[in-house]
């Protein structure tokens, strides 16, 4: 996408004059106020939390993120919205749920890309309107520059053909870095846990079987095999976990190989570190080999680790335990960087629904997301579901609603609504409230409409499995 439309400058402008303050705001701290701290926001496609070694896995997945993690704050309980890369994004940047935005596929019904509302603005357009230099490197279809996700970036960098390796992206990261005047906003995005999960050389043979990896499974009611829909064939659900961790074990290795650049050109003491994913995945689990949309806690439960300056760290916790949301990481980030407290940044949080979770009030009682139909013979249909701290709520289109106990059921194996009425009609109701406000922030925010396709664009989707509305 080319830089923003004049209609749509001109939106921004009018916005920035309000100068609203947005939901959730926590008083400017003292320390680090003069900071104007670089941000360097690496997003690792398709990363469930549960394959992280510091929540919990039993792998060695990920050592330089568990690194990083030891020296940040880890938010232990981070949700994304929807699984799928486009919306997910976008929420991220915008700070704003899909029924807000508009944008609830990577693709719209018949197979259309969607056309970004003039009044849809990024963080990334606010940093760069605050004299940021903001580069992108993107590593897979769904996020190219066609789908509009790339305003703001002054320089940005994506795949001539659907996807690249991680350490392509990150190499041509590290040598804008070398060259790149602070302050300046870093996006790398990194697909290579995505599906088919095809890990190179020593990544593909680096896991393997055994005990812990049995339970692991058994506890999760796998099957042994599951075939996918698109396909047909059928895929070992031990091979495909192996061949996943290596995945992961190789993006972390070009996490690290970021981190190591950050530290040697001198800017780790002076940059602000984000390490998240836009959703999780199946991997068999539940019967869904991929993630589709799905509102599984494996499809939507990601890693959020922020690293901050310790000016602008000074009394926070290692870990958040409380639910978090992604649209709730750019307000988070403002509340603590004093330097940001701007018009600009401030007309952004007034029309953003996402909330800085250490300001005061600001604790999170459920979280909403949803999956958009597709436009295929099968589809299930759309979904929708409420994460609260104890309970998950799944709306089934054309049946009973599904509930399951969080505390006692981690891996929603055991439907309990038959005798949870009473809770499952209290979250149903809240799950409609939250429907209805959204829906009507998106009406009055103007979301996303259909655009013309860029065909070379839609042949890569397709190519990745993306068809009508997925």
């Amino acid at each position: 996408m080319s830089p923003p439309s004049i209609p749509r400058c001109l939106a921004w402008l009018a916005l920035v004059g309000a100068g609203a303050c947005g939901p959730g705001q926590s008083s400017v701290p003292d320390a680090g106020a003069a900071l104007r701290p670089n941000l360097v926001l690496v997003s690792i496609d398709t990363l469930r939390a549960d394959h992280v070694g510091s929540y919990g896995y039993f792998r060695d997945t990920t050592p330089r993120i568990d690194a990083l993690a030891e020296q940040s704050i880890v938010f232990d309980r981070a949700y994304a919205v929807m699984s799928m890369t486009l919306p997910s994004h976008t929420s991220l940047f915008t700070s704003r749920w899909p029924l807000e935005h508009g944008i609830l596929g990577n693709l719209r019904d018949g197979g259309r890309l969607y056309a970004w509302s003039r009044d849809l603005v990024t963080f990334t357009e606010v940093l760069s309107g605050e004299g940021y230099r903001t580069a992108g490197f993107i590593s897979a279809a769904p996020l190219k520059r066609a789908t509009g996700f790339g305003a703001g970036f002054d320089v940005w960098d994506e795949p001539a053909e659907r996807e690249r390796p991680g350490a392509e992206t990150v190499g041509r990261a590290v040598d804008w870095l070398a060259g790149a005047q602070a302050p300046f906003f870093l996006f790398v995005h990194l697909y290579d846990p995505h599906w088919p999960q095809l890990p190179q050389p020593p990544f593909d043979t680096m896991f393997s079987g055994g005990a812990e990896l049995d339970r692991w499974v058994q506890e999760r009611d796998l099957p042994d095999s599951l075939a996918r829909a698109h396909s047909g064939k059928s895929f070992d659900t031990r091979d495909t976990l192996n061949r996943y961790c290596g995945e992961v074990r190789y993006a972390d290795a070009q996490v690290g190989v970021l981190l190591e650049h950050l530290d040697a050109l001198g800017l780790a003491d002076t940059s602000i570190v984000v390490v998240t994913s836009d959703h999780g995945d199946g991997l068999n689990q539940h019967g869904v080999p991929g993630h589709d949309g799905h509102v599984w806690e494996e499809q939507l439960r990601v890693p959020l680790v922020v690293h901050l300056p310790p000016p602008l760290a000074a009394g926070l916790p290692s870990h958040y335990p409380g639910l978090v949301s992604l649209v709730d990481l750019v307000p988070t980030l403002v509340g603590r960087v004093p330097a940001w407290h701007t018009p600009g940044v401030e007309a952004f949080l007034a029309q953003a629904s996402g909330v800085d979770v250490f300001a005061a009030g600001a604790h999170r009682d459920a979280l909403l997301a949803q999956r958009t139909p597709h436009d295929e013979p099968g589809d299930p249909g759309a979904r929708f579901a409420l994460t609260t701290e104890r309970w998950k709520l799944i709306d089934e289109p054309g049946g009973p609603d599904r509930l399951f106990d969080r505390g006692s059921d981690p891996y929603e194996l055991r439907d309990a609504a038959a005798d949870e009425a009473e809770v499952r009609e209290r979250l149903r109701a809240e799950l409609v409230e939250q429907i209805r406000r959204q829906t009507g922030r998106g009406a009055a925010l103007a979301g996303a409409e259909a655009a013309s396709g860029d065909e070379a664009l839609l042949r890569q989707l397709a190519e990745l499995g993306y068809v009508g509305g997925g």
